[in-house]
């Protein structure tokens, strides 16, 4: 299977990377950057791909956003965390979409955040969203990527 990952580079798509060529499977870092570079497929500021970046890819995983630990979460940084995970999710997926031989699964990270802070509560896949900003942030991010079932994707 021919995967491609954007956040490649982080702490869980560097692992990943490994462990998907452990089991066979051709991997193709979706690196970010100055597309005058040759190993960089995409800048998603300057809504860019270069051609080609997508050909023949099976699925992508994508991993993209700011770290949620680097520093305090002033109002400048929540805009950070929002922008490099559902601005750069839609525009990946309105990029697959118009793809004519694109990937047929999607596979969008998450995160518990998503149920916001219950306490005791035990927490299932059915339990509401949460209401705080974790929540929003990454129910927001969920909701981009589901996006992709409308262009028949698995996601």
């Amino acid at each position: 299977m021919r995967v491609a990952i954007t956040g490649s580079t982080g702490l869980v798509g560097t692992a990943l990377q490994s462990r998907l060529r452990e089991l066979g499977h051709e991997v193709v870092p979706v690196t970010r950057g100055d597309l005058s570079d040759p190993g960089v497929l995409w800048n998603p500021p300057m809504q860019a791909i270069r051609d080609g970046a997508f050909d023949d890819v099976d699925a992508v995983i994508n991993l993209s956003g700011a770290s949620i630990g680097d520093g305090r979460w002033t109002e400048k940084r929540k805009q950070l965390l929002r922008t490099s995970r559902i601005d750069l999710t839609d525009f990946l997926v309105t990029h697959l979409s118009r793809l004519e031989n694109g990937p047929s699964v999607l596979v969008n990270a998450s995160a518990v955040g998503y149920y916001g802070t219950p306490g005791d509560e035990l927490l299932t896949e059915a339990s509401p969203r949460g209401d705080d900003f974790a929540a929003s942030l990454v129910g927001d991010w969920e909701d981009s990527a589901i996006r992709a079932r409308d262009h028949g994707m698995r996601v």
